[in-house]
């Protein structure tokens, strides 16, 4: 496999006018006019939105995460009725892009303690009629990115003032929270669980072990002009009963440390309705 421009994270971030573009639209007033009038924004809130699209479109020091396939399908077995703020507390200050496959990328800003700005990028191949007009009537480039869909929303790291963490004003603009939730799980999964890592540098080709998924065609070349650190799990493979009396196999962030305040992701394993839990496993 060959990490290059036809991945869309990777194009996005090399293509500053695409970038400048987007902000434009992020910004248009048709595009704010949910929250212009039901959120009662005022002018601040649009510099600070202006402002927070800009830094997360600043690419120094930015990294560039590769989320396999495998670590992406036991990031969506994390299971939580809601967000816990308290998982992000001891996140640090950084800017990253989790690169999810070709057409799909989370690109996000880390301010320690405060917030999490995200960007989602993706194609959607059911791109509405409406949506299609909505896109071509702001210049998009649609020849090199037809079909393609973002959105943008923050985790507030207070709880006082949004419990869940995340602005109401997303609702407003129909974003899906699922989407929220994939992003999420993943940040989760990378920051707190111990994946496997291999740093691929620029121009470099690296050769994978067998637990790389197989797509990889057991190694893969960067050819994306920057470093990119690809993300892989050695945690047990799940096995389900699909028996209707037990309990599928999942994740929970479990508190830990000091007051209970550090967090980890830990394996549920399946079991009986009885109760029976047992720990999580990790290969050697």
């Amino acid at each position: 496999m060959k990490l290059n421009k036809n991945f869309i994270g990777i194009n996005y971030f090399q293509t500053t006018a695409i970038q400048e573009k987007l902000i434009e639209i992020l910004m248009d007033k048709k595009m704010l006019q949910p929250v212009l009038e039901i959120a009662n924004w005022d002018e601040q809130d649009i510099i600070t939105r202006e402002k927070s699209l800009k830094e997360l479109h600043n690419n120094t020091n930015h990294k560039f995460f590769y989320i396999t396939k495998k670590v992406q399908e036991h990031s969506e077995l994390i299971k939580f009725e809601k967000v816990n703020l308290g998982w992000f507390r001891n996140l640090k200050s950084q800017m990253s892009t989790y690169i999810l496959n070709r057409h799909e990328f989370f690109r996000f800003k880390v301010v320690e303690k405060k917030e999490i700005y995200i960007l989602h990028f993706y194609k959607d191949p059911h791109l509405s009629d409406e949506e299609f007009d909505f896109y071509r009537n702001m210049n998009f480039p649609l020849a090199e990115f037809n079909g393609y869909k973002f959105d943008t929303f923050k985790i507030y790291i207070d709880e006082e003032k949004y419990p869940d963490g995340f602005m109401p004003e997303n609702e407003l603009w129909g974003q899906n929270p699922i989407n929220k939730q994939r992003f999420v799980k993943l940040l989760l999964f990378v920051e707190l669980s111990e994946p496997t890592i291999e740093i691929v540098k620029d121009n470099q080709k690296v050769k994978l072990d067998d637990s790389w998924e197989k797509s990889m065609d057991g190694k893969v070349k960067n050819e994306s002009g920057v470093n990119v650190i690809l993300v892989n799990t050695m945690w047990n493979k799940v096995i389900i009963n699909d028996s209707g009396f037990s309990v599928k196999g999942h994740i929970r962030i479990q508190p830990y440390g000091p007051g209970r305040t550090l967090y980890k992701p830990i394996w549920i394993d399946e079991f009986q309705k009885s109760g029976y839990i047992r720990g999580i496993e990790k290969l050697k």
